[in-house]
């Protein structure tokens, strides 16, 4: 069914018109029953017509309908949904809602959820004294024993609809309340929120829009015991014994903090990804690995990349090798935490199934730093796909995601042991160590590669044809992109976050804006994330590699520079604190102004010499690599970093001809004393022995006192001592 308007009636009670008794005997035969075929899942129509004329317990019931387009001669009814007002909260439930069989998975879920909801919030709050506090829901726990033989709609998909539409479980172990006294209690289900919809007025005069309000990430413990107090009410529980004792149960949860339930946002993911592929690199210490054989997989492409005068293999400064490829499969976590705007959010995914992946290792070598990076590639294999959601959790537990999300996980990462499939948990550096057969976990670069190609990729608006990828690129390149599921989802992959649904049109534009941009792919990097999203290039991945080494090979050279600008950096700020310098933390003993020279001297020419010898300005010979330096400079700071780091250098040579200028001052002094007692010595050209020791006697005196008051100016005795050698020494060879 193509996207079209919807028209509406909503039913408020307490009286009803005729229409409203023919709608409601409709929606109960074509909608409500065959969605509910389960009598334990329903409640009679009867019942709730009854509850909408003469509303009780302090429960009032309301019905909200939606049509075909009002154009139509005689509109069909779409869907429907029941919900209950509770006055004395000022909280609203979705009890049932329910779209016509005939109708199903054409989106029409999201319009009678969202502004068949908007209308009766609307109902509601005419009466200005009225507010809706929260709307609540219940659904299925799929970790419990179900009755899936009567469920037209499967319990993940019910999930992922409710978490599409900002849906989190409040109450994981919860307790719902016979629907009548011929039912009994069912403890199979959950309590969960979502956002209160309300209509608001369209930019430029346009129809009104649906807003919802902000996401939360706790509910308070009174709040949510007022709410089941009434619910329980409604249905004549809250006075038993048992219905107290369920309400105790509920809300004393393991995972409470200061009166507050923390809100676990349901996972629900758009897409289906088979050709997805994450890279990321770390810095290794200790392999067994040979840099003297030339690599068969990238040996050609690194002569094809490089410029001509360092093409042969010998004078390449990185060279990068295959290591291994394996298959093994892959449980991210369930459950994980994560940061937007100043809150923290719980997620979870109530199906995560172990995802059958390959894995490919390689490495890289510096000749002149004489540094390891290994890079360990990731993607779906054959017959399995990742979701949006499996993407960002690798990303983010790889390290080159959104530092603002402050992601966590909750549950551990588990990896099969790639002998004989036992799960293990482990993380992604523990996997590179086992593989290379490292002694020390190596150290995360924060750099990686994501590419997505759109070919068999299932979910909302995704390409069939290049056509119609084609048509998407103009759209999320353009300069008012639509504000799509694709293009939200594409900025999550670029930003690596979490909450990329709130992002509207002007952040796609600044997030979707590609420094390399070709018919069948586009380019982007986003800090520390180098992004390809492209169409039906699988050909392009290499068998050993499961990705493209010309992407490898120019992310490893700036993952090598932003190593050797990091340690020129913790050298200076070993050397420089709050503007001082440290010279006993750059060699102890160091007291006097010769020794910080000479030490000063030293720290300039080991980081002159880093930066000279190891850091690689582009050394590739094609423009697509050559952009992929630039950007990846600017994104990463390289360019900023590489220029303070010369300031700093010029700023301890600076101080260095200070002390150097400092101590020459000194030297000349004490030698003009030195040369004006030998002077006198000469003048009065004494034989004896006795005066001569006297005169001795009286020079030796001086130059002791000349020493101690420069000494005062911290100039090295040994110094002082050298120049009056060489002053005597030259003065006896004129004698």
């Amino acid at each position: 069914m193509a996207e079209q308007s919807f028209s509406f009636r909503w039913v408020v009670g307490p009286e009803l018109s005729a229409e409203d008794e023919r709608l409601i005997e409709q929606f109960d035969k074509e909608i409500f029953i065959p969605s509910f075929p389960n009598e334990d899942e329903r409640e009679s129509m009867i019942d709730i017509k009854s509850r909408i004329q003469h509303p009780q317990n302090n429960v009032r019931t309301l019905i909200a309908f939606m049509f075909e387009s009002e154009d139509k001669a005689s509109p069909g009814l779409l869907a429907g949904e029941i919900c209950d007002w509770y006055p004395s909260t000022g909280d609203l439930e979705i009890i049932y809602l329910a779209v016509n069989p005939a109708c199903r998975h054409n989106g029409l879920g999201r319009h009678i959820l969202q502004e068949g909801t908007a209308g009766i919030v609307e109902a509601l709050e005419r009466d200005k004294s009225t507010k809706v506090r929260r709307l609540y829901f219940e659904t299925e726990n799929p970790r419990k024993k179900q009755k899936t033989d009567t469920l037209v709609m499967p319990i993940e998909d019910r999930l992922r609809f409710f978490g599409r539409n900002g849906g989190s479980v409040a109450l994981e172990d919860y307790y719902q309340p016979p629907l009548s006294p011929d039912k009994g209690w069912a403890d199979n289900m959950m309590l969960c929120t979502l956002p209160v919809f309300r209509f608001v007025p369209g930019a430029n005069g346009e129809e009104r829009i649906v807003e919802t309000a902000d996401m939360e990430s706790f509910i308070s413990q009174d709040e949510l015991r007022e709410f089941l107090t009434a619910f329980y009410q409604g249905l004549g529980v809250a006075s038993t014994d048992e219905g107290r004792q369920k309400l105790r149960e509920m809300l004393t949860p393991p995972d409470k903090e200061k009166g507050n339930i923390q809100l676990k946002r349901i996972e629900a993911a758009f897409f289906t990804i088979p050709y997805a592929t994450i890279s990321s690199h770390f810095f290794i210490e200790g392999a067994d690995l040979d840099i003297e054989a030339q690599d068969p997989v990238f040996n050609s492409y690194e002569c094809d990349l490089m410029q001509y005068g360092i093409q042969d293999y010998p004078l390449r400064p990185v060279i990068t090798h295959h290591f291994k490829r394996d298959r093994l499969k892959l449980l991210l976590p369930e459950e994980y935490q994560y940061e937007s705007e100043g809150k923290c959010f719980v997620a979870r995914n109530w199906k995560n199934q172990a995802i059958d992946v390959q894995v490919s290792f390689n490495w890289s070598y510096h000749r002149k730093y004489h540094g390891f990076l290994a890079t360990l590639v990731i993607t779906p294999d054959d017959g399995y796909a990742f979701t949006e959601w499996d993407i960002l959790k690798i990303i983010a537990l790889l390290g080159f995601g959104s530092r603002q999300e402050n992601f966590k996980s909750l549950t551990p990462v588990e990896i099969s042991d790639g002998t004989n499939g036992t799960m293990i948990e482990m993380t992604f550096p523990e996997l590179v160590k086992k593989y290379f057969n490292l002694k020390e976990v190596p150290l995360q670069t924060g750099l990686g590669i994501t590419e997505i190609d759109m070919l068999d990729m299932t979910g909302v608006d995704v390409p069939k044809s290049f056509d119609d990828f084609k048509r998407i690129k103009e759209d999320a390149l353009s300069e008012g992109p639509s504000e799509s599921v694709l293009n939200k989802t594409l900025c999550g992959f670029f930003l690596g976050i979490f909450d990329f649904m709130r992002m509207n049109q002007g952040e796609i534009a600044d997030t979707i804006t590609p420094f390399l941009e070709r018919d069948s792919y586009f380019m982007q990097i986003c800090r520390g994330n180098l992004i390809q999203i492209r169409f039906n290039a699988t050909d392009e991945r290499i068998e050993e590699t499961l990705t493209s080494p010309y992407l490898i090979i120019p992310s490893a050279i700036l993952a090598f520079n932003e190593r050797i600008l990091r340690d020129c950096t913790k050298e200076i700020d070993r050397c420089i604190v709050n503007g001082k310098f440290q010279y006993e933390q750059m060699q102890p003993g160091i007291i006097t102004s010769f020794d910080k020279f000479s030490i000063l001297s030293k720290k300039i020419k080991e980081l002159e010499n880093k930066l000279a010898d190891n850091y690689i300005w582009s050394v590739f010979q094609y423009p697509s690599e050559q952009l992929i330096f630039k950007n990846g400079c600017k994104q990463r700071a390289l360019n900023q970093s590489y220029a303070k780091t010369q300031e700093t250098i010029k700023l301890m040579k600076s101080r260095a001809e200070e002390y150097k200028a400092r101590d020459a001052g000194g030297l000349n002094a004490i030698q003009s004393v030195i040369l004006m007692l030998l002077a006198i010595l000469q003048v009065a050209n004494i034989q004896a022995d006795g005066v001569t020791t006297f005169w001795w006697i009286v020079m030796v005196f001086t130059v002791l006192a000349a020493i101690g008051i420069f000494l005062r100016r911290k100039i090295s005795v040994i110094v002082i001592l050298d120049r009056i050698r060489s002053i005597l020494s030259s003065n006896k060879k004129e004698d």
